[in-house]
């Protein structure tokens, strides 16, 4: 029985291993995909987002003809139109704007800078928080928000090829995320619905595709030239939107099967490997005072998720061996407690305390019952043993 139990957890432990790497390398490969198409042969953010909605749209649609995938894009709530209409689609809009400006600053901004710059994310969101009243102000936020602002700074003083625009679209792409997920929160989460990673796409796929194919033939289709489609070719459009849909999927498994301090520290590696893969691929120049104040920041971001998740709280505490659960031990092939070890403990000590006590009194006791209501004891037995008392039968 302890075998299996073994076995399941083992086979539980590397499921979440396997998932946690799939998120992070899908994340990677697609960042560095959207990087070399932007910067190569197919130079159309918004038109590339766009392709990214049309494969989720359709995967998903495809998903809900499947009934064992149903329940992974189907919410247990079922939206109306105007539901729809007043609650996803505002989130859809900010969504879209959100990639789209995303993939655009690929073009002026090298990987590693922005996602350095990505850090101000949290800081955004804490600062509308703030504003809608979803997180009351205290000293230990605002010096959490102190310290990703030193570390930010640090990151764009050090930036050697620094790019006004494309740091300005960055931090628009940042502003609409944050008001997005501020959006879930007061639309969707507040009344009882809440979507999955899956879910979500399922549900914004649309409105977002709708909002890119608005702005795409009014900013970029009348002059894109279209032979870049044929250039790139249909193949690799076609893997690098599966890609996206993967990481969505890699999501949902890693939110699954990991615990909180497993996705916090998956993501910090995802990040570092990120900054790392930019300066090894396309030969990114990151100067010591980027890489300490982007280690100051993702400080700060962690410190936030620990203050604000009780989650991460017990599974930092279990690091750190703080938890109070009991500790199981194993003895010829049974699990015992560390309560019912100390238990056991304490009841041979009793027992052997109790054993002494009745051995002095038996070699105290007096040959005759007359004897047994003596005043006081015998001198020299109250100097063999303190611990023997006598009851006198007067007061």
């Amino acid at each position: 029985m302890a075998g299996s139990d073994e076995r399941c957890n083992l086979l539980d432990g590397l499921k979440s291993v396997f998932f946690v790497c799939l998120y992070i390398c899908s994340s990677i490969t697609l960042i560095f995909f959207n990087k070399f198409l932007l910067t190569t042969t197919f130079p159309h953010p918004v038109l590339l987002t766009l392709w990214h909605m049309c494969i989720a749209f359709v995967l998903t649609q495809v998903m809900t003809c499947i009934p064992f995938l149903r329940h992974l894009v189907k919410s247990e709530k079922s939206l109306d139109c105007k539901q729809y209409l007043m609650r996803v689609f505002p989130i859809g809009l900010l969504f879209s704007i959100s990639l789209s400006l995303g993939n655009w600053a690929y073009m002026y901004l090298s990987v590693a800078f922005i996602q350095m710059l990505k850090a101000n994310q949290l800081l955004i969101m804490i600062i509308l928080s703030f504003f809608v009243g979803i997180i009351k102000p205290s000293w230990t936020l605002f010096l959490i928000v102190c310290i990703i602002v030193a570390g930010i700074c640090a990151t764009v003083v050090g930036e050697l090829h620094f790019d006004a625009i494309g740091v300005a679209i960055q931090s628009g792409g940042i502003l609409a995320e944050g008001s997005r997920l501020i959006l879930v929160n007061l639309l969707l989460s507040s009344k009882g619905i809440k979507l999955k990673p899956l879910q979500a796409l399922y549900y914004f796929a649309p409105a977002c595709g709708i909002c890119l194919g608005v702005y795409w033939l009014a900013y970029e289709a009348w002059r894109m030239p279209w032979d870049d489609i044929t250039k790139t070719g249909f193949l690799m459009l076609s893997a690098n939107g599966l890609m996206s849909f993967v990481l969505n999927c890699a999501s949902v498994l890693v939110i699954g099967h990991a615990n909180a301090m497993v996705l916090s520290l998956a993501g910090v590696v995802k990040d570092i490997m990120i900054v790392s893969g930019s300066c090894i691929i396309f030969g990114t120049i990151v100067t010591s005072l980027q890489i300490g104040g982007y280690a100051v920041a993702l400080a700060g971001v962690f410190a936030y998720k620990l203050y604000t998740s009780k989650a991460l709280r017990s599974a930092f505490a279990e690091v750190l061996h703080l938890n109070s659960n009991p500790i199981t031990l194993k003895v010829d092939d049974s699990e015992v407690t560390k309560p019912f070890i100390d238990s056991e403990v304490n009841r041979g000590k009793q027992q052997f305390i109790d054993s002494d006590n009745h051995r002095h009194k038996h070699r105290q006791q007096p040959t005759t019952e007359t004897s047994l209501i003596t005043s006081k004891p015998p001198i020299n037995n109250q100097s063999k043993s303190k611990k023997v008392r006598f009851v006198d039968s007067e007061p």
